[in-house]
Formats: structure tokens, sequence, C-alpha cells
């Protein structure tokens, strides 16, 4: 993470061109001014594409600041380990990163968003105005002319992005410095932190402003995936739900770290009220009207946005999760392409980074045995493991057995985990290209079956239960398109079945929005007298987040707002997976000879103060931002 203050504030010229070039098919040179780039519609439209590419989010790594740096956020979380780690997914698990080594997120990179919203907000003005009969009768030029209608909601979709980003520095640091204008060389740099309070309701009020203005939908098809009003709401809807939840809103009043609190009532305020808000129950009230709020404009105005769900609970998870054009996805990322050319997509880095068995790279996303155990069988029943974890071979379960049991798992299971076996209810990733594989008895060796695809030097040996499947189902060695999903529906039915009861307990309401989502996955759908107590139900709910948003980097967030995070087998204590061995001599390979044995990969580690980010120390060095407690 660069300085702030050094990163944050570019000189307004240089961020300016340096963020169009991709764009304009002109050399960069000093002749390009802002008075230029909103000299007409066109153009002013290729900057709004940069504030696209600089405000949005990519979860794959590879892709600009993605993932962990060369891991999903899945593998520092008890979703998922990776084979073969790059140092930060490391620190992050052994509990080594800190304020000089965290390469999840660049505070620089958000700042550099925030920025070039704020310039396109601040210049917009500029852009030459016509009636909207005056450019479709040809008179004005509509590359040079826009209508003030457009005008409003081209800076309503700035807007957005900078709100976004504002809410992504808080979600990981709590209360931030909140920038709304572009700061020149004579302004003062170096900006302190707003309470947590001040930055919640910035974003909030940001997000019900565009949310006024945006349209539901695009006309043009080719503008699928502009921020539209759903999207202006769903953000707020999660900003509502994380500042409704234990770690911002806790009910002793505490913050999550005591040690390094300190009183700063003489500037208005304490430390505390940078990480934590005054305990209001009623919080969870306004996530859940939040996310009603989502719900209700996709059912009632939107047009376009629904669940997918045709009674396919294999094909329309898996579309839902990865097709770039699912209906319930409210926005995603496709700012690695013009407009013009969305129709591609980055395939090949999302397979390089994801699984391994796409080439000798030696790393792979393995879904852990301790995730794993969040999924149903297919009937809806839990599913029994052999867990023994002796020396007597004797005691193991056997290859038969494990492809069984995976087999019986749930829809969702199947899409989204490849595990070993000839016959995978969803085989994906080229169906002619099934992969069995385990190791010899002592570990040293893989064995591949002959005609599997995959050679044995390939690294194709399974990692956790199986390798991560989701994303990849539909791909193949060809350009496939993947575009890293923000915001999607199911997420807000979550959202809302969480805050609700939270607030008043088990309701039909709360179990009817819980059902939309497991009756897609081809669930049974629970009843009212079925979920328990508050408590029960809470398990429930937060259950089937887990499994319906995995490795959709929510886990990490989730735990945190829970503060679960020090739960043994979340973020620290023993990570366990499924490992396959050929017993007896030799290396030919014999089915009959495998057994499977949980075992333990690696002991992850915590410290409590890694609820919140710290800020980068060359940062602190500066001495004008307050750091976050235990750092």
């Amino acid at each position: 993470m660069k300085a702030v203050s050094k990163i944050l504030f570019f000189v307004l010229l240089s961020v300016s061109l340096s963020s169009c070039n991709d764009f304009f098919e002109i050399p960069v040179t000093s002749d390009i001014t802002l008075d230029s780039v909103f000299s007409s519609r066109s153009k002013a439209q290729r900057f709004l594409w940069t504030v696209y590419e600089t405000g949005v989010s990519n979860g794959f790594p590879g892709w600009r600041d993605g993932g962990v740096s060369k891991g999903l956020c899945a593998a520092i979380t008890d979703e998922c380990i990776l084979n073969g780690g790059e140092s930060g997914v490391q620190a992050f698990c052994k509990g080594t990163w800190g304020p000089n080594d965290q390469q999840e997120f660049s505070m620089a990179d958000a700042y550099k968003g925030i920025r070039n919203a704020n310039i396109f907000l601040e210049n917009a003005y500029k852009i030459p105005e016509a009636s909207e009969e005056e450019i479709l009768s040809g008179v004005k030029s509509q590359e040079v002319y826009t209508t003030a209608k457009e005008k409003s909601e081209m800076m309503a979709e700035a807007r957005f992005f900078r709100a976004y980003q504002h809410f992504t520095l808080m979600e990981r640091y709590g209360g931030i410095p909140i920038v709304t204008r572009t700061l020149g060389s004579n302004d003062d740099m170096q900006i302190p932190r707003s309470t947590l309070e001040t930055t919640l309701n910035f974003i909030v009020s940001e997000c019900d402003s565009c949310a006024r203005v945006l349209p539901n939908s695009y006309i043009n098809s080719v503008y699928r995936g502009r921020v539209t009003k759903g999207a202006a709401l769903a953000l707020k809807a999660r900003a509502l739900l994380y500042a409704a939840s234990p770690l911002f809103n806790p009910v002793d009043g505490k913050a999550y770290y005591e040690d390094g609190i300190n009183d700063m009532s003489t500037k208005g305020f304490t430390d505390k009220d940078l990480v934590c808000l005054p305990y209001s129950h009623e919080r969870w009230k306004d996530a859940a009207n939040a996310a009603k709020a989502v719900i209700d404009w996709a059912e009632q105005e939107s047009g376009w946005c629904a669940i997918d769900n045709t009674g396919n609970p294999f094909d329309d998870y898996n579309r839902a999760t990865s097709n770039v054009n699912s209906n319930e996805v409210i926005l995603n990322d496709r700012s690695h392409q013009t407009f013009a050319t969305w129709g591609e997509g980055y395939g090949n880095e999302v397979r390089y980074y994801t699984n391994s068995i796409y080439g000798s790279w030696k790393r792979s996303h393995g879904v852990t045995f301790n995730f794993t155990k969040f999924y149903l069988k297919a009937d809806g029943t839990e599913q029994t493991w052999n867990e023994y974890m002796g020396e007597d071979v004797s005691q193991y379960g056997t290859y038969e057995e494990f492809k069984a049991k995976c087999k019986e798992m749930e829809p969702r299971f199947q899409v989204s985990v490849m595990y070993s076996s000839p016959d995978q209810i969803v085989n994906g990733l080229e169906s002619n290209k099934v992969i069995e594989a385990w190791w010899n008895e002592d570990g040293t060796k893989e064995i591949v079956p002959a005609g599997k695809w995959m050679e044995a030097a390939m690294y194709a040996t399974f990692t956790g239960v199986g390798h991560l499947k989701k994303y990849m189902v539909s791909m193949t060695h060809a350009q496939y398109p993947v575009h890293w999903v923000m915001f999607r529906l199911a997420e807000q039915y979550l959202n809302y079945a969480e805050a609700l009861n939270e607030y008043s307990g088990p309701s039909q309401e709360v179990v009817d929005a819980l059902n939309v989502t497991r009756k897609r996955a081809g669930l049974k759908e629970l009843d009212l007298a079925s979920v328990g107590s508050q408590d029960n139900l809470r398990e429930i709910i937060h259950r089937e987040r887990n499994v319906e948003l995995l490795a959709e980097e929510h886990r990490m967030f989730d735990v945190r707002r829970w503060k679960i995070s020090d739960n043994e087998g979340v973020l620290k204590g023993g990570m366990y997976i499924l490992r396959l061995h050929q017993q007896g001599e030799g290396t030919a390979p014999d089915p009959s000879k495998v057994i499977y044995k949980k075992i333990k990969y690696e002991e992850r580690g915590w410290r409590d103060c890694m609820y919140l980010y710290p800020f980068d120390q060359s940062e602190m060095n500066l001495g004008y931002l307050v750091q976050n407690p235990g750092w």
C-alpha cells in the first residue's frame, strides 16, 4: 500500500491523462486538458469508463488488485487453501501480516478511483448540452452533445463509484478520510480519519442520491453492466448490514480490541468512534429495510433483475455466479474492456490463478474440509464423513465411499467442487477431460490413471476435498468471459433474512427470504415451525450464506462482522482436508487400494487486532492518521 498523501492526490493533469490514455487513440501530451476531455459527450464518456475501471472491485487474482497476491481471498479464509501459495496469502494464513505486509488491498488504488470520480463530477458541467429532440433529429451530434438527463445519470454513476470505494475502505479500516473533491499541490494532503458513523452516513447518503437519478436499465444492450438504481440500493443495503453487525455495532459498547484505544475527547470524539458505532438495535431494522428495497426494486421496477431459477439447480447456480449476462447479477466488473468490446473475457487468467489443472503452474485453490461441512446432502440432511485420524489403516474410508459421499452432496457443491471421480454430476472444465488423481502411500508421488488427461507432472492431485470448480464449469481453452460479481440479487435475500431475524426473530418473512436460494439449489424448503429459536435460525442463515456465496469475497468480511474470526477453524487454528492415498508399494493406479483420510493441512494464525486492517506504516509515520487498535 503506497502512501495516501503521495498517491491519493496526483497532480490533476497527470491523473486525468494517464487514466484516459487507454481510450484516446492519441499520444499523451501537455496539449490534452480537462477542457478537451470534457469538450464532447464521447470524450467525457470515455473518461467515465476510466472511472469504472478504477472504481470497481475484481476478486480474481492476476487482474489489477484482485485477490491476495496470486490467490483468491477465499484462500485467506476457511473456504479454501492455496496450494503453491504466494507470500501474500501465506502472511494472512500464518497471521504475520501487518502495517508493512498487507497484500490484499491497496488504499492508494481506492483513492485513485475516488479521485477520478471527483474529477468527473467537477468537470461534467462542461459537456455540451442539447435537447433530446435536437439530438434525435440530428440537428446536434450525439458524439458531441448530451441531454441534461443523461448528464445527471453519468454524474450519478461516478458518484456511485466514489461511494463504493469509500465503502471498500470502511469495511477494512472503519472510519476513513473522506475525500469529495480533487486536491492539488497547494491543498492540505493530510486528511484525518472521519468517525465510523460519519463515514457510514456519507456512503448511505451518496447511495440515496444516486438511486434517485440512476436508471433501472439501459436501452442499448451494449451498456449492460453499467450502474443502475439497483446497484446503488445494493451498496446501501450491504453498508447498513455491516453497520448493524456486532463488529461495528457492539451490544456492550466495547470496541473489538480495547487495547490501544485512546481518549481523543478534545477533538470531539474518541478513538473508539473510529472503529465502532453507538449501539442501536434499530440498525438491524435499517439493514432489513434496505435489503427489502433492493428486492422490491428487482420485482417491481427493474424489468429484468430476478433470481435464476429454471428448475435445474446445477445450471441455475452456475449461470447466476458465472454467466456475464445473468439477470441475477446487479453489477459486475466489466471494466477490463471498453463497453464496445465487452463480449470477450479473460478466462485464461481466471483459470491460471484458480485451478492448477489447466497447466503445470502447481497452483490450486482447494475447498477445505472445514468449509465442506457447511454443505448438506441433496436430500437436505447432514453428510457423515469418516474423520478418523489415527494410524489404523483399516479405519479409513474407501475411495468408493468418498466418491459416493461426494455425489450425494447438494447441487451447489457439485458446481463448486471438483473432487476426484470419473463420473462427477457436474463435469465442467471440458467434460471429456474429467480427472481422477491421488497420492501414493507416503504422499511423495502423484498417481493419475491413464487416459485422464493430466500427467502426474501437471500437479493434478486434488487439494482440500477437491479443486475449486466454481467460475470454471462452462470454460474451455477458448476465451470465455468471466466477470467478477460485485452485487447479485441472491445476496439481498440473504441480507434481508439475516437482518430481519436479528431485529425481530423468526418469522415467515425471514423463512421465505431464506428459501429463495435454498429452493433454487434444489433443497427442501424450510417452514417456520422447523427453524427453532432466533439463535438456531441465525446458524441456518449463516450456513446458507456461506454456501451460496462461496469464494465471492463475502466470507472474509462476514466472519469479521459476526466477530467469529477467532473461533477455532475459522480464521485461526487447524485447516483440514480429505486426502486420497493408494496403499501399498508401487505407483500403478489401483482404485481398489485407495483410501481417504482427514489430515491437518496447516495451522492458521490470528490476533483480534486483525478484525480491522492496519494503515500502512509509511503513512502512519507522517503523523496525521490514528492507527487501528492493536497494531
